[in-house]
């Protein structure tokens, strides 16, 4: 320690000390001697490394370049190391491993036994361990030594005993532990907690030991179970025939535990029983545990024997063609047969045949021997005999409707017939001409039997008929009757037969009436027998009264009554008479002043027949005139016109408007009604009027304006209404091309002149029209400006005039640096180079605005070190320290003396830390004062590293 005092030339020590220097000499250096030197690396440098043997006094001279002395000593101590082993991990299972822990203070090295020479062993088996413990640089040692023990293996013993009877739980299970650290305890996996266990199923019963330790063994056994005991049966043997005792049962065991024994309900004890009967019978086994099965086994017997005898009769009467055959049933196939029969017969089988009529015998054997006997008869059918007059019917002349019936007995039904008439084969044959004819009839057996029969024919049957006329031609009053009918040159009677007119509708009588004149008639006569003989007969038919129209003329204009006509009458029976509908007179063959319409006149003779004729009185259609107008445009102008057009009575027409002109059409017309008149060629006229029309008001209209939603928008609109004129209106702004439309749309700011034009044309111009528009949406982000490498800033967007709520959007779209995309004054984080950021904002109209602002990132590089401090613990300017941008750090700061010794080092920090620099000292002793070299790595928050080198001075 330094302490200065001055004094004035008059000793005065009071006063105020401005500044002072003290300058020492440029080879100013310390040196320095250590006693004892034993234990000691070096006695003459400022550190030594001390490894005395026993506890030592050392003591320190320090000596600088002026001969200034100071001393200091120190005490080396060297004590005992308290050594020990910790079993950090005991073996508790047999087979595990153990680990332990050398204990001692200080810096120690470790060998054990094994050759390792870490503190911590592990993986270790039981056995003694020693290790040997060495305090570096003191080179104490010390031993110490641990016992690790292993229980014996748990081990298990399993005893189980299977269940009695196949189904029951009558298993049991036990297990036997040994070894290990008791007590011990058990789990089954069926929950069961004991060493034992009971009432077991078949199956396989895992339990699970553990011991005091936790350790565990796992046995497994099984318990089995008999199958299940069942009886089968090795015969059954039914007696020979039905109702026999000669049936046997034998039996023996499947499953179970043997021996076995059996007991059957006959009281027999055998595996089998003999000579039995059909019947239930029922057996029980029992094996070697105990365990039973009962069975029950139904011996059956053949059904009782039985045949049936089938006979097929003879075929025919008194033939040889019978048979018979057997089907058996019953018994025990296959069957055998004898037989015998009338006249002495005998055969053998099933089947016998070529047999006459008669009753037979059978006996009936089936393979075991039992027997059956039946009997059975063959019939036969009775002679066939045909019965069939010698005439059967008689026929018309020539006709061939005759029939002939064959009655039949005995033989065998159905029946078939054989005619030699046309080979009918019904018992009836018809559509039969007179001869004779012969049928054959065949039965069911095809016996057969014959017979004949005539078929007889009546002479040709002629009619002859008489009729009179009507009274008029083709009347309808005329009659006829039947005069006569022959059979050949035979009369007869004409009240013997029917009669058929084919009149509409016919008539069924001799006489009728109601012919028509000049018609033929065709009438049928018809006897008893069916005969018909055929005539016909034409009506006379007086001459044709006609009449004709002889001449007419027609009206001459529409609904007049000028027209007429004249008829004339030819044949019937003069005089005439005459009469026209409508009530003409005079009646006569002239008629006159009649209107149009069709008219009838009836002709009557002197007999009363009636002649028609019809004639038309035509008359022109009614003359009309046509009146077209074509209306005046615009109102109050001359420019209506009118055309007249004639249609109906007779061409051609002439035309008076009355004005005097005589053309169909006039022009240049006003508002008002024009009067015609009309004449055709038969001097017919009508009159016609017709109005020129024009609009009720001069058209006109209003406009009125709807501003586009943003400035500068092209979304206006004008919205114009036509007034009088006539509908429908265009519309149209300044010159150019009209619409239907009344709202004229994306219309910008601006004057405009609206017109209305009518549907016919006509165009009226409004006054100009003024479309506004709202102040433009504003934003603005303000200036651009800069930021630090890494700095956080944050953008602020000033918005004006804007319409309701307002919309945000920041781009770049995908930016990362923005803390949000939609507000109105996102933050920026991290950025790391210059860039622009824009925004559109959008209002409730829809209207959109835009700026952008630039951010320019700064990267400064700076790093101060100062050039001087004075660490006298003042707690000023203690420490010589590192500034710089704080979100850059330092790798590494070393300061060295100017002997090139590195007296200080850190790494890793950040700048400005207060608590990081160097204190002025070296290996805990202060430096001298002096110039100190530094150097200094730098990364800077983008990445970029940098050395910098300087120097300061130590000031004390």
């Amino acid at each position: 320690n330094w302490r200065l005092r001055l004094n004035d030339d008059q000793n005065n020590i009071n006063g105020k000390l401005l500044s002072w220097t003290m300058t020492f000499e440029p080879s100013y250096g310390v040196t320095y001697q250590w006693s004892p030197a034993g234990g000691l690396s070096c006695t003459d440098c400022p550190n030594p490394i001390a490894t005395p043997p026993v506890s030592a006094l050392y003591t320190v001279t320090a000596t600088d370049s002026y001969g200034c002395t100071a001393t200091d000593d120190v005490q080396v101590n060297i004590g005992a190391i308290a050594a020990g082993i910790t079993i950090t991990q005991p073996i508790l299972c047999n087979g595990q491993k153990a680990t332990i822990l050398a204990n001692a203070p200080g810096n120690n090295t470790y060998l054990w036994n094994t050759g390792q020479t870490t503190a911590t062993l592990s993986n270790l088996s039981a056995g003694t361990y020693t290790v040997t413990i060495t305090s570096v640089g003191a080179f104490c040692t010390s031993s110490a030594s641990v016992t690790i023990t292993e229980p014996s293996e748990l081990l298990a013993t399993a005893s189980p005993n299977d269940v009695t009877c196949f189904g029951l739980s009558t298993g049991t299970a036990a297990v036997y532990p040994s070894g290990g650290v008791g007590p011990y305890s058990y789990v089954w996996n069926n929950a069961m907690t004991t060493d034992s266990i009971s009432n077991l199923l078949p199956g396989t019963y895992t339990v699970t030991i553990t011991d005091n330790n936790g350790c565990t063994e796992i046995s497994s056994m099984q318990v089995f179970e008999p199958a299940l005991l069942q009886i089968v049966t090795a015969l059954n043997r039914q007696p020979s025939c039905f109702g026999g005792s000669d049936g046997q049962l034998t039996t023996y065991a499947l499953g179970g535990t043997t021996p076995f024994d059996f007991v059957w309900n006959t009281g027999q004890v055998n595996q089998g029983i003999t000579s039995i009967t059909a019947g239930t019978y029922t057996v029980t086994a029992t094996d070697g545990n105990g365990c039973s099965a009962v069975k029950t086994e139904t011996v059956t017997e053949p059904p009782l024997l039985t045949g049936l005898a089938t006979p097929i009769a003879v075929k025919c009467f008194g033939k040889n063609n019978g048979s018979l055959q057997i089907q058996g049933s019953g018994g025990t196939p296959q069957y055998v047969a004898s037989w015998t029969g009338p006249n002495g017969f005998v055969g053998n089988g099933l089947n016998i045949n070529s047999l006459f009529a008669g009753q037979y015998q059978a006996t009936l054997t089936d393979s075991k021997g039992c027997i059956h006997t039946l009997t059975a008869t063959v019939t036969e059918p009775p002679l066939l005999v045909l019965n069939m007059p010698a005439v059967s019917d008689t026929v018309c002349f020539m006709g061939n409707n005759g029939t002939a019936t064959v009655q039949n007995a005995g033989g065998t039904s159905p029946y078939k017939y054989l005619w030699s008439a046309g080979s009918q084969t019904t018992q009836t044959a018809t559509g039969l001409a007179t001869n004779q004819y012969q049928v054959t009839v065949t039965d069911a057996n095809g016996c057969t039997a014959t017979s004949e029969t005539f078929i007889h024919e009546l002479q040709e049957l002629n009619a002859h008929a008489e009729t009179a006329p009507p009274g008029c031609h083709d009347g309808l009053d005329g009659t006829g009757f039947i005069q006569s009918i022959f059979y050949g040159a035979v009369p007869a009677n004409v009240n013997d037969f029917t009669y058929r007119w084919n009149t509409a509708p016919p008539q069924f009588t001799q006489s009728v009436t109601g012919l028509q004149g000049g018609k033929t008639y065709t009438i049928t006569a018809t006897d008893a027998l069916g005969c018909t003989a055929t005539t016909t007969v034409q009506v006379a038919n007086p001459l044709e009264l006609e009449t004709s129209i002889t001449g007419n003329g027609d009206v001459k204009c529409f609904g007049e009554s000028t027209g007429w006509a004249s008829a004339k009458a030819v044949g019937g029976t003069a005089p005439y008479t005459w009469f026209w509908n409508g009530g003409i007179s005079p009646a006569d063959s002239l008629a006159q002043g009649l209107a149009a319409g069709t008219y009838r006149v009836t002709i009557t003779d002197a007999n009363g027949c009636p002649g028609t004729s019809t004639v038309t009185i035509g008359q022109p259609s009614e003359l009309r005139v046509s009146l077209q107008p074509i209306h005046v445009g615009c109102f109050g102008e001359s420019t209506g016109s009118a055309k007249a057009t004639g249609s109906g009575g007779v061409n051609p027409y002439q035309y008076l408007w009355e004005s005097g002109a005589t053309t169909t059409s006039i022009a240049n017309l006003a508002a008002g009604t024009y009067r015609i008149t009309i004449s055709d060629f038969n001097g017919c006229i009508t009159p016609g009027n017709v109005t020129v029309e024009q609009p009720a008001e001069p058209v006109s209209g209003t406009a009125t304006m709807q501003p586009p939603k943003c400035h500068g928008g092209f979304d206006g609109r004008i919205f114009l209404t036509g007034l009088g004129g006539t509908a429908p209106y265009r519309y149209a702004l300044d010159n150019k091309p009209a619409n239907g439309s009344p709202v004229q749309i994306g219309i910008p700011a601006g004057f405009y002149t609206p017109r209305i034009i009518d549907a016919n044309g006509c165009d009226f111009e409004l006054s100009p029209i003024e479309v506004t528009q709202p102040e433009a949406l504003e934003v603005d982000l303000g200036p651009d400006f800069a930021i630090l490498y890494g700095e956080d800033t944050q953008l602020f967007a000033e918005v004006g005039n804007a319409q309701g709520p307002v919309s945000y959007a920041w781009n770049p779209a995908d930016s990362t640096w923005l803390s949000c995309m939609d507000c109105i004054n996102p933050a920026v984080y991290s950025l790391a180079f210059t860039r622009f950021f824009g925004i559109t904002v959008s209002d409730s109209l829809g209207c959109r605005a835009t700026d952008m602002v630039r951010i320019a990132v700064e990267k400064p590089r700076k790093v101060f070190v100062p050039t001087g401090f004075t660490p006298n613990g003042d707690f000023n300017n203690d420490l010589l320290l590192v500034h710089g941008q704080s979100t850059s750090k330092v790798l590494d700061f070393k300061i060295f003396d100017r002997w090139g010794e590195m007296v200080f080092q850190l790494q890793d920090f950040t700048f400005n830390d207060d608590t990081k620099g160097w204190d002025g000292n070296f290996r805990g002793q202060p430096c001298d004062p002096g110039v100190y070299v530094w150097t200094l790595e730098v990364e800077y928050v983008d990445g970029e590293k940098e050395v910098f080198k300087g120097n300061t001075t130590l000031i004390r």
